[in-house]
């Protein structure tokens, strides 16, 4: 799985070792192992919001797929109907010749 972070972060392998260098200088080791747990719950978190979103776009899918016969159906209806000839309301405009003397 930390593959595709790293591939969201655009980040590499000695990247991540200098990072980590920082934190461990910064904070010191005390307070690495507390935030090594914060950083995998997040991750979790994010894991599992990403999963639910790719199952609700399954389920529309899958829900679109099942309807769509249906909605073959009354598209072609509705084309027939639309595909019937239209009566000509237009007529030749009235000429009228006036003799301007």
């Amino acid at each position: 799985m930390m593959p595709s972070v790293l591939l969201f972060f655009n980040i590499s392998g000695g990247e991540i070792a200098i990072i980590a260098l920082l934190i461990f200088i910064v904070l010191g080791p005390e307070k690495m192992p507390d935030i090594a747990r914060k950083f995998g719950k997040t991750m979790r978190y994010i894991r599992k919001a990403t999963d639910d979103i790719k199952r609700e776009i399954n389920i529309d899918e899958d829900i679109m797929q099942k309807s769509s016969p249906h909605t073959k159906k009354t598209t072609a209806n509705s084309n027939a109907k639309s595909a019937s000839p239209v009566k000509d309301t237009t007529s030749a405009p009235n000429t009228k010749t006036t003799d301007n003397k």
